[in-house]
């Protein structure tokens, strides 16, 4: 798995294919963190994966009364 975080670089996780994105990130420590971002990846022949991108954001709203 690998990981990008904006101002910190990429970290790359190493696990099976049935092991959860969270499962990773919690249980085994980045087997290399790349600064800057951009990276290579080359599959074995014939394997198959698929990229997700997700954000996420949050915002705390006080109604003013």
């Amino acid at each position: 798995m690998y990981k990008y975080v904006p101002g910190t670089g990429i970290s790359v996780y190493q696990g099976s294919a049935s092991e959860t994105y969270a499962w990773l990130e919690q249980n085994t420590a980045p087997i290399q963190n790349i600064s800057g971002t951009s990276t290579t990846y080359s599959p074995r022949a014939g394997q198959r994966w698929e990229w997700q991108l997700q954000a996420s954001l949050s915002r705390t709203y006080t109604e003013d009364p």
